[in-house]
């Protein structure tokens, strides 16, 4: 990251595959005088509680924790429940998808300012 950041064309925008990484890169930023979002825009992924801080405004992906956790307790409660239903007799387990929808929370860090929103 610090070698991306360093190159002479730095990228616009990044997406992180976790919020963690993206604190780091906004850091990182920080640092080397790049400014997040006026001139690097920055999401992460998970919506973890320090995304919501006020020095980091963090926009990123939110998981569907709570479902995820139910749904995935609801499909061991019921393979444990009929065991027959998990391999239908070929001692392997039925894969299940369930498809849940993240969402974006959009906050400082992937927002830029028109220059009229500047002057206020």
């Amino acid at each position: 990251m610090q070698r991306l950041l360093d190159e002479r064309r730095c990228p616009q925008a990044l997406f992180c595959e976790n919020d963690i990484l993206a604190m780091g890169v906004i850091e990182g930023a920080r640092v080397r005088g790049i400014r997040v979002p006026e001139d690097l825009l920055v999401i992460g992924f998970d919506d973890i509680p320090f995304a919501r801080l006020q020095s980091f405004a963090l926009s990123t992906v939110a998981q569907p924790k709570r479902e995820m956790g139910r749904r995935a307790v609801e499909l061991l409660l019921a393979a444990m429940d009929a065991p027959w239903a998990r391999d239908n007799g070929t001692g392997q387990a039925q894969p299940h998808q369930v498809v849940l929808q993240p969402r974006l929370v959009t906050r400082r860090t992937s927002v830029r300012q028109t220059a009229a929103e500047q002057d206020g």
